[in-house]
């Protein structure tokens, strides 16, 4: 229930929200399972898998926001399931729980598994493809060929529906960072027990069907997908998304909260781990961890390759100059590992003092909440801060509770039992906020306002081309349910309408032309974009306005004229 109850709960914000759901909703609407559409138009920026996964939960499951954000929540849970087990296998029961309890609970990673966005997809089939080699790995040890070859391609198939979840960086980051523990380890046989030809197959079986089609359809498909939005995104800030060089270290540590101090002392730890974590293999490990398998080959370093992995999704993305705080969530399934492995072996004394990071954020939250319900932030009036403000109060009680609650539990030794209430009283206080954050929807969803819409257009004000001015509101195309010829706007549909231009006005004044010109219509614009209008004298009448929209009618205006 916490994880999948409050699904439902939020209107679907805009952007991201409302394009991952309408893409998949246009999808089941047009039968075409190859191109997406948004808003009528192709639109190639996204592998598809989560668009058929949203697709087929709308089919099941309603057209509702519960249905648009289950494929992440689902690949949340399985991350952190899966980190738990191979914690489990590595370091016994404590170290599960603790690697669970962490990923479960921690800030960003809660966040991320809520929302309707591509990054968890990633973030899940990258953790079960370098389980998967970390597995075969230790078959490799135990001489078990029919368990390496099982988890191999287990990790093959992973990579590939990594690769369909949000394409080529589901391979580059794999890459870089097999290549660097490669040469840091000076491991050359390394490739050669990937089964790279077995791999490349089950890939292509996976991915080519969809690419090739897609290709079929829309010439422009590689030069797109492939050179647009994979190099020439990596290296521009044309989206605005730029960030300081230590933007994803200040994500990585924030979006751990309450478990950030566990992570860095027990990363401190790390550098004298064993090779291999677990007492199925402690027969194995010789003393500098170079321990010879049957092919000659040292054995598999886990925590060094997981320590390295962080590294490179951190530095690599730090490098880019387009950044978003979901492009980090890979590494924290292996944060949670490492924090399990080290909590596992730990002495409680050292536990206890660490369970300070929950009482700081909850005073970070309470003075933040203080100055919001005071003056306001953003376009969020005091007004509705003040509505927020006994939901962030309630869950900074919780989060400072669960860290008083857990240190002496801590100090007793009852580990299992402070892992408990410090992940679950947490996983409270996260869903609390994210709960109470309804009441700035109006802010970042249309689904009030569209409601607002409906409820005020007669059926005979229904027809007629609808126009979106100067701004595209994904979830209120969603909400809607209806297309709409953009005015003054491209952005991410450049390419869709470049492919079918009648679906676009240039120009504001092409816009005027054409409303003033039809006898039915209606259009969607800012408040400031239909002030302006309004002051040139263009017949509009408004149906529903809020802080950020306006809808107005042509038809409606000339029936009361009659």
């Amino acid at each position: 229930m916490l994880w999948f109850g409050a699904l439902g709960l939020r209107g679907l914000f805009s952007p991201d929200e409302g394009r991952y759901a309408l893409i998949p909703k246009e999808m089941l609407a047009r039968g075409d399972w190859v191109t997406p559409h948004l808003n009528g138009l192709v639109y190639l920026e996204k592998p598809p898998l989560q668009y058929w996964a949203t697709a087929v939960a709308f089919k099941a499951l309603g057209e509702e926001a519960f249905a648009a954000r289950l494929w992440p929540a689902l690949c949340g849970l399985g991350a952190a399931l899966l980190a738990g087990w191979f914690a489990w296998r590595r370091g016994g029961p404590v170290a599960g729980l603790a690697a669970l309890a962490m990923l479960g609970s921690s800030l960003l990673f809660f966040l991320f598994s809520q929302v309707a966005t591509l990054d968890m997809g990633l973030a899940f089939f990258l953790t079960l493809a370098l389980v998967g080699l970390m597995q075969a790995e230790a078959g490799r040890v135990r001489a078990d060929g029919s368990h390496r070859l099982r988890w191999l391609l287990a990790a093959w198939v992973a990579l590939a529906l990594a690769f369909l979840s949000k394409g080529l960086v589901a391979f580059v980051l794999p890459g870089l960072a097999l290549a660097l523990y490669m040469v840091l380890r000076r491991d050359w046989r390394l490739p050669l027990r990937l089964h790279l030809l077995r791999g490349l197959a089950i890939v292509l079986l996976l991915c080519a069907p969809w690419m090739m089609a897609a290709q079929w359809a829309h010439g422009e498909f590689f030069d797109f997908f492939i050179v647009h939005e994979h190099f020439a995104r990596f290296g521009s800030d044309v989206h605005r998304r730029t960030g300081a060089w230590w933007y994803f270290i200040a994500i990585v540590l924030v979006g751990m909260l309450p478990w950030s101090a566990f992570w860095s002392w027990s990363s401190r730890g790390a550098r004298s781990g064993p090779a291999v974590g677990g007492p199925a293999f402690s027969d194995l490990a010789g003393r500098d961890g170079r321990v010879l398998a049957s092919d000659c080959s040292p054995v598999f370093d886990e925590r060094l390759f997981m320590r390295i992995w962080i590294a490179v999704v951190v530095i690599f993305f730090s490098l880019s100059r387009s950044k978003l705080p979901g492009y980090v969530l890979p590494v924290f399934p292996f944060i949670a590992i490492q924090i399990g492995l080290f909590v596992a072996a730990a002495p409680p004394v050292q536990l206890a003092r660490r369970c300070w990071s929950g009482v700081l954020v909850a005073a970070i939250l309470v003075v933040v909440a203080l100055v919001m319900a005071s003056t306001g932030i953003d376009d969020v009036p005091p007004a509705l801060a003040q509505d927020f403000l006994p939901w962030a109060l309630t869950a900074a009680f919780l989060l400072a509770s669960a860290s008083l609650a857990a240190r002496p539990l801590f100090r007793r030794g009852r580990v299992s039992a402070a892992l408990l209430v410090l992940g679950f009283c947490s996983l409270v206080g996260w869903q609390t906020l994210l709960s109470g954050a309804t009441v700035f929807e109006a802010s970042y969803s249309a689904r009030a306002f569209a409601a607002e819409v409906n409820r005020s257009l007669a059926a005979g004000e229904r027809s007629g081309t609808w126009y979106s001015v100067g701004t595209f509101d994904n979830s209120f195309g969603f909400y809607m349910g209806r297309e709409l010829v953009l005015v003054a706007y491209r952005d991410e549909l450049d390419l869709g309408l470049a492919i079918d231009p009648e679906r676009g006005i240039d120009t504001l004044e092409e816009f005027v032309e054409r409303w003033v010109a039809d006898e039915e219509a209606g259009a969607m614009m800012q408040p400031r974009t239909y002030d302006a209008l309004s002051a040139r004298g263009l017949p509009m009448a408004v149906v529903a306005r809020d802080a950020r929209r306006v809808f107005v009618l042509r038809q409606r205006l000339q029936t009361s004229l009659l």
